[in-house]
């Protein structure tokens, strides 16, 4: 015997088992007790018997049978959840795993393809990037705004900068601000009905100058 004297560990000669669940911890020969016999293993079981919980040797399941602990199927047969731990054919047990997984994760794989493929809409955001595009376009626009304006007042007809202008009647002196710009008309520029720069050219002389 060795280990703690809270928990012992027992070994026996080569050829024997130890059972721990006799009145006294024996060793023994494998398989030897009988169904209801005491046990701690299946080892001390005959082979058609298991071990159970209680620690008493019993018949092995049978398929349908349920298995509480997960152990004592019979041979050829696995304690599967179906929902609740039942002994059950190997072979169905993983058929039912396999088509559990095909008919579960199949349909929510070809799901994020197709969510993915909808991300690929979410690269229509790219199209987004043609919002960009949009810009460029409002940019564009008012460019040809700028252009039209230009067109309107007819200056890309007329030679040079637009001149001020400091009034409209050729007669009279030149103020000191200018009330504008001149538009080209018919190749001209024009102040109103007149030339530019809408005064007769002289200076308007103001009180400080006299």
């Amino acid at each position: 015997m060795g280990g703690s004297f809270l928990t012992p560990s027992y070994s026996c000669s080569a050829g024997l088992v130890c059972n721990t669940k006799r009145s006294s911890p024996t060793c023994e020969t494998p398989n030897s007790n009988a169904l209801g016999g005491p046990c701690d293993a299946d080892v001390n079981c005959q082979a058609t018997l298991w071990c159970t919980p209680a620690g008493a040797c019993a018949a092995a399941l049978e398929a349908g049978q349920p298995c509480p602990s997960g152990l004592g199927c019979s041979p050829g047969l696995a304690c599967l959840k179906t929902p609740t731990p039942v002994c059950t054919v190997e072979d169905a047990g993983a058929s039912l795993g396999d088509s559990a997984e095909s008919g579960g994760d199949g349909p929510s794989i070809e799901g994020s393809a197709d969510g993915g493929e909808s991300a690929d809409g979410g690269e229509s955001a790219d199209g987004g990037e043609s919002a960009d595009g949009g810009e460029s376009a409002d940019e564009g626009a008012a460019d040809v705004a700028e252009l039209s304006d230009v067109a309107d007042d007819g200056s890309n007809a007329c030679t040079g900068t637009a001149p001020n202008c400091f009034g409209s009647d050729l007669a009279s002196c030149c103020g000191q601000d200018p009330s504008g710009r001149a538009t080209c008309q018919d190749g001209a520029w024009m102040c109103g009905a007149v030339a530019a720069p809408g005064c007769n050219g002289n200076r308007c002389l103001a009180p400080g100058d006299l």
